[in-house]
């Protein structure tokens, strides 16, 4: 009976041992696996970072593309402005334009009546020259006949 009593002993102190050595391998197993994890959570960390910087990347973009849309809304608005200023501008001027033309032609008018007018006057005194011309030749035609007449 002892011998069974060992044997029974020694088949207890094996079972406890390869159960031992078991716990011993899964709690080896279960530290690596919480140094995994432990990793996957500062992998995970790591990630929310990033991605908390990203999104306040993304939120920066935002607040710039409101910031460029807003710029480019007001350049918009100032170019409209400019455009109603140069469509204002256009139809004052075709007025005055126009005046401008109808002064023009007014001047040309008179200009071409001013020029036909010293034509007219020019062809007058060139006449007039000739008749003064031509009875200052007989005056003088009488003169030297009477210078003549008085020397011989």
């Amino acid at each position: 009976m002892e011998e069974k009593l060992l044997k029974l002993f020694q088949d207890f102190y094996n079972e406890f041992k390869d159960f031992k050595d078991d716990m011993t391998s899964f709690k080896d197993d279960m530290l690596g696996f919480k140094d995994e994890m432990v990793a996957f959570k500062n992998d995970m960390l790591g990630f929310k970072d990033e991605m908390v910087t990203f999104k306040n990347d993304m939120l920066g973009f935002k607040d710039e593309m409101v910031t460029f849309k807003d710029d480019m809304l007001n350049y918009k608005n100032e170019m409209v402005g400019f455009k109603d200023d140069m469509l204002s501008f256009k139809k004052s001027t075709e007025g005055s334009l126009d005046r401008i033309e109808f002064r023009l032609e007014n001047i040309e008018d008179k200009l071409s009546e001013a020029f036909e007018a010293l034509e007219a006057h020019a062809e007058i005194n060139e006449r007039q020259h000739k008749e003064m011309m031509n009875e200052l030749k007989g005056e003088l035609n009488i003169v030297e006949l009477a210078v003549k007449r008085v020397a011989k």
